[in-house]
């Protein structure tokens, strides 16, 4: 029972970690985030950051943001434009899962997005932050930087040690003086 208690409390501060922007450029605050998101949430067995929830509600699926939007707003990396940009993808995956019918998704006991015909809620089958779908990955590194004025892309090379993996390009804008992810966009 203490372990698993110490457990619980180790998991929770991971997910519940807070990181000070003030003052730090972009580039290391997007490094930053790929070495704590690499190093604590990616390599755990339950990745709770990376994608919204799907429930049921009046009998229809539909994407439940609002506690994975608790959960980012907790680590200080993202921006408010973030979870804007957040909510117009998952509504338009809302669409598409409204039209999913709950007996297909209990005959077969997968996930409701295995019926959804176009590729609106994609993000769903992978780690959004990464691109994969678990593959062992250890190594972030900033390839490249621009910034002009209140918007900076920062370009990171995703690896397992030195074998490349992805191209992870975030964008970060100044929120209150301080550098906050408002997107991140993988790219193969």
């Amino acid at each position: 029972m203490k372990s698993l208690v110490i457990f619980l409390t180790s998991t929770l501060s991971l997910l519940c970690v807070s990181f000070n922007p003030i003052g730090k450029p972009p580039k290391e605050v997007a490094l930053q985030f790929y070495n704590w998101y690499l190093k604590n949430i990616y390599s755990s067995p339950s990745d709770k950051l990376s994608n919204p929830d799907i429930k049921l509600i009046n009998s229809t699926y539909q994407i439940i943001s609002e506690a994975q939007f608790e959960r980012l707003r907790k680590t200080n990396f993202f921006s408010n434009e973030y979870y804007k940009n957040q909510t117009v993808i998952y509504n338009a995956c809302n669409v598409q899962l409204s039209k999913v019918g709950i007996k297909q998704v209990e005959k077969c006991g997968c996930s409701p997005t295995t019926f959804v015909e176009s590729n609106e809620c994609d993000f769903i089958g992978y780690y959004t932050w990464i691109g994969g779908q678990g593959e062992t990955i250890n190594t972030a590194k900033v390839i490249k930087v621009e910034t002009i004025g209140n918007l900076s892309k920062v370009t990171i090379r995703l690896s397992y040690y030195q074998t490349a993996y992805s191209l992870s390009e975030v964008t970060l804008l100044k929120e209150d003086g301080n550098w906050k992810i408002s997107r991140i966009k993988v790219h193969f």
